[in-house]
C-alpha cells in the first residue's frame, strides 16, 4: 500500500471522489492541475477526514493525517498523482500561487513526495512563513523536517514552535534529536523570557538546562 493508496481509500466517500480520480489523471497538465488545485475545497469538501493513523504509520513512519481535512487530503492526493520529474518546478508554481489553505495542504505532502531532499528548501520557505498554519504544517505531525534539516534548520524549526505557542508535543522527532546547538538556542530564550518577567514553557526545559 502506498500513500496514494490509503489517501483513495479514505476520500472515497467524497462527493468529490469521481471528480478527484479524473483531477488526478490529468495532473500532469500544469492548467488542468492548478484548476484542480484552486477547486479541491469546492469539489470535495473541508470536513474532517476520516483517515486510519495505523495504515498511515505503517505506509510511511511518522505520517499522521488525523487532524487532516478532505480537501488537504484531496490537494495531497493530487501532489502524489504529478510526474515525479515535474514535482519540484509543480510544487514551486503552486506555491507561488496558493491561498494560505492550498499552502498548508502543499506543505503537508512534503514527507510523502519521492526523493524528499529536493525540497528542503521548499520546506525551509514554509518554516520562515509568517502564516501559522503555513509553518505548523512543516513544524507539527510532520516527520520531514527531523529527517531532512541540518543543525541550524532544526533548531530554528523547534525555537519558533516555542515563540508562536505551537503544541510543542506534535514536533515529529524532537526528543531524538536535539543538538547542541538547540540546547544553547532554547536556554537564552528562557533566560530572555525570564529576564523580561514572561512565562517560560515547562517543555523547554526537557530539552534545555534552567536557566
Amino acid at each position: 500500500m502506498t500513500p496514494a493508496d490509503c489517501l483513495d481509500r479514505w476520500l472515497a466517500a467524497s462527493p468529490g471522489a469521481p471528480w478527484l480520480a479524473d483531477a488526478c489523471a490529468r495532473a500532469g497538465d500544469p492548467t488542468a492541475m492548478a484548476l484542480a488545485w484552486g477547486a479541491a475545497g469546492r469539489r470535495c469538501g473541508r470536513g474532517p477526514l476520516t483517515a486510519d493513523a495505523t495504515d498511515a504509520a505503517a505506509v510511511r513512519p511518522g505520517w499522521d493525517p488525523s487532524r487532516w481535512t478532505v480537501d488537504q487530503g484531496a490537494r495531497v492526493r493530487l501532489l502524489l498523482a504529478v510526474p515525479t520529474e515535474r514535482l519540484l518546478a509543480e510544487l514551486d508554481r503552486l506555491a507561488g500561487a496558493s491561498t494560505v489553505e492550498e499552502l498548508t495542504a502543499l506543505y503537508l505532502a512534503l514527507p510523502l513526495l519521492p526523493g524528499p531532499d529536493r525540497f528542503r528548501a521548499r520546506a525551509a520557505e514554509g518554516v520562515r512563513s509568517n502564516m501559522l498554519p503555513v509553518f505548523q504544517a512543516v513544524a507539527l505531525d510532520n516527520p520531514y523536517p527531523a529527517e531532512q534539516f541540518d543543525d541550524e534548520a532544526w533548531s530554528q524549526l523547534v525555537l519558533k514552535a516555542f515563540f508562536t505557542s505551537s503544541d510543542i508535543d506534535r514536533i515529529a522527532g524532537l526528543d531524538r534529536r536535539v543538538p547542541e546547538r538547540l540546547r544553547r538556542m532554547l536556554a537564552d530564550y528562557a533566560r530572555e523570557r525570564a529576564a523580561a518577567h514572561r512565562p517560560v514553557d515547562e517543555r523547554l526545559f526537557r530539552h534545555a538546562p534552567r536557566p
